[in-house]
């Protein structure tokens, strides 16, 4: 299948449009492109009223949803009005590009329903995954935004419940998670590179993870200096690295700069077909990204053997890579992070090293994890040997404090809260919230929060719950997958009882302006 000029294709980020003329132009097709600016229907921004009915089927709707950007909204209808072709959605394949996606749907079916909308599954701006997005076209499938709207309508009833914005207390299910999280202790403060010496000599065995406070830093690097050496008791061939996922990026660029600074810099890199979509969990490859990964560690040196690495299917999020071969040609990989002219630099150089890493086979040295004491043998012992990349450097033992931001991140990585698209601005707004303090404690506006959420919601780990049940719903059904979610936030009957009332609570409160929407 191809685009045709008479076709529209709708993407989300005005940023992509030139990129993806480009890319159209490269493969000998036109079509019109057009951008939604992000969502193209929201919540009202007001909290009250909650704007979520409940027929006496038991089904739930968001009765009132309105334009987010009114300009962007009235140009998508005029282009949708006037097409003479075929309708293409093609925005990010993930839970908010299914939202935008069942938007641009429910729009087309009010103003043409004679229009079949086709989704396209693009996980990069290139020739080639584009024709591979043609070549797998398929209907557009109203389930895969389910999820989205279960989550929305459970967070909107969670904040219209329970906030109190004249006072400045904003509740949600992520916001009490951190809260809650650091209420418990459970924001690491530093990370730690720890080292016992090879009983046989030569490399010593290293572990990396992050840690909760001085003193259990403290125990941690006295337990690894009394054990006098471990021997090897497997071996295994592995790879030197992973493919990184987005939250992987976010870490390592947050020593240079901000995390917000790092997110736009990742998605401009993306809007100007750099680099493979940004937002991604996966550290797997697809058959082009791993052929990429191969070609580079190649140029450098590498000789890889037979690999027991699956391949992701055509279509799925990859590890992040760049995927522009002029760009990964040009990259200085040698020059290390202090010496790159600029942030751009550094974070190409940073991907171009792990694209490398990821593939670069070693052998892997492995300890008899019972000769450990029991603080360190809950840790990942290892040591690679071999040839390695030249601008490697083995680790030495040591330990850092971690900035706030990255303090955050990693709780809410290690407590599995906030989804890629969304944890920039959770870790953000802990900060200007004081939810929780620079050493990792408990902050004023976390305990604000917490004297107003419910017993479900004091439990960091319901955050996750939640979206979990909220990601079901295409399988078990929309109503069903917003009562188990606020079951799970409520965390009794009756604070459930009070909770489903705010459904059909339409009164305006003077204590809810439409200075927040959840």
């Amino acid at each position: 299948m191809a685009a045709f000029v008479e076709d529209l294709i709708v993407i989300e980020a005005s940023g992509k449009l030139k990129r993806l003329y480009a890319v159209l132009s490269d493969l000998g097709m036109r079509a019109r492109c057009i951008a939604t600016l992000g969502n193209l229907l929201q919540s009202p921004p007001q909290l009250r009223p909650v704007s979520i009915q409940k027929d006496p089927a038991g089904g739930y709707l968001e009765a009132i949803r309105i334009p987010a950007r009114p300009d962007a909204y009235d140009r998508v209808s005029s282009e949708i009005r006037a097409l003479r072709g075929r309708l293409f959605i093609a925005t990010d394949y993930d839970q908010e590009g299914h939202a935008i996606a069942a938007d641009v749907v429910a729009l087309a079916k009010q103003l043409r329903p004679d229009l079949a909308p086709l989704r396209l599954q693009l996980t990069e701006l290139s020739p080639a995954a584009l024709s591979a997005s043609f070549a797998g076209v398929r209907e557009y499938d109203p389930s895969l935004a389910l999820s989205g709207t279960a989550r929305r309508i459970v967070d909107r009833v969670i904040a219209s419940a329970y906030s109190l914005p004249s006072a400045g207390v904003l509740v949600g299910r992520v916001t009490s998670a951190i809260a809650a999280m650091a209420r418990r202790g459970l924001v690491p403060t530093h990370e730690a590179v720890l080292q016992i010496p090879c009983a046989s000599g030569g490399v010593p065995f290293t572990a990396r993870t992050t840690v909760i406070g001085e003193s259990r830093l403290q125990e941690l690097q006295s337990a690894a200096s009394q054990v006098v050496s471990l021997a090897v008791t497997s071996t295994e061939v592995s790879t030197l690295g992973q493919g990184v996922c987005y939250a992987d990026f976010l870490a390592g660029m947050n020593e240079h700069m901000g995390l917000a600074e790092a997110a736009r810099l990742l998605q401009d890199l993306y809007e100007q077909g750099v680099v493979s979509y940004p937002r991604t969990e996966s550290r797997g490859y697809g058959a082009r990204g791993h052929a990429r990964c191969n070609e580079f560690a190649r140029s450098h040196g590498a000789r890889l053997g037979p690999t027991a690495a699956s391949l992701l299917p055509e279509g799925a999020h990859e590890a992040l890579h760049i995927v522009d071969p002029r760009v990964l040609a040009a990259v200085d990989v040698m020059k290390p992070a202090r010496l790159q002219s600029n942030h751009k630099a550094i974070a190409l150089s940073w991907l171009s090293r792990s694209m490398a890493e990821s593939v670069w086979q070693v052998r892997r040295d492995l300890p008899d994890l019972n000769q450990l004491p029991a603080a360190l043998r809950g840790l990942d012992w290892s040591r690679d040997m071999g040839a390695m990349p030249a601008w490697h450097r083995r680790p030495k033992a040591n330990s850092r404090v971690l900035s706030h931001q990255s303090a955050i991140l990693a709780g809410l990585q290690e407590q599995r809260i906030g989804r890629p698209s969304t944890v920039v601005g959770h870790v953000v707004r802990a900060q200007e919230r004081a939810l929780v303090t620079p050493d990792g404690g408990e902050g004023p506006g976390g305990t604000r929060v917490l004297a107003r959420a419910p017993l479900g919601l004091q439990e960091p780990a319901s955050a996750h719950r939640i979206e979990a049940v909220c990601q079901k719903a295409a399988g078990i059904g929309l109503g069903p997958a917003v009562e188990q979610a606020l079951s799970i936030a409520a965390g009794d009957e009756a604070q459930l009882a009070s909770l489903l009332t705010t459904i059909d609570d339409w009164t305006p409160d003077d204590d809810f302006t439409p200075s927040y929407a959840p």
